[in-house]
């Protein structure tokens, strides 16, 4: 993965802004927050310029990699919605899925984004290889639990190709 300098993304958006008058932008960048030095970069670079735009990241960035004084920072550079990709509220899923997250730290996170002014929405995912019907109420139950803007539930989908499709296959697949 390679990662663009600060300056000419920021540049970008202030050449949307002056040449096509835009107020708002969306970045579909699922990895925006994972090198916390580069996502502040750009925050830094906005407020350093005095750009006034309104921005979110609709795709679902990693809840592992956000931190309180990251989140102030995205919120004053104009972020007001992210999305958070939460999965699960089972352990054993997350675990499979190599998630990394756990319940505690998924509660923690959405209460700093709300803390910080930016909405929180939580993307799920049911219908995982082995999931059961239960782990599917308890995934529903947490999600309504959270304090999200909204929660997006999506198919569990195995793509030929991924870790997912091999399990999947070696769970139903009919030999």
């Amino acid at each position: 993965m390679r990662y663009r300098d600060p300056v000419k993304i920021v540049d970008e958006i202030e050449n949307l802004i002056n040449k096509y008058g835009v107020k708002e932008i969306q970045i579909e960048d699922d990895n925006f927050t994972l090198k916390r030095h580069h996502a502040a970069a750009v925050c830094e670079e906005i407020l350093k310029r005095k750009i006034k735009i309104h921005w979110s990241l609709p795709n679902g960035v990693r809840i592992d990699k956000l931190d309180p004084e990251l989140l102030k920072l995205m919120k004053k550079a104009g972020c007001y919605c992210l999305a958070l990709g939460i999965e699960s509220a089972n352990q054993r899923i997350l675990d499979m899925v190599k998630k990394r997250l756990d319940k505690n730290l998924v509660r923690k996170v959405v209460k700093w984004v709300k803390e910080s002014g930016i909405d929180a929405v939580g993307f799920f995912m049911i219908g995982l290889p082995t999931e059961t019907k239960e782990e599917i109420k308890n995934t529903i139950n947490f999600a309504c639990s959270l304090d999200l803007e909204r929660a997006s539930f999506h198919k569990a989908t195995p793509l030929p190709g991924t870790e997912l499709y091999d399990t999947w296959l070696k769970k139903y697949s009919k030999n």
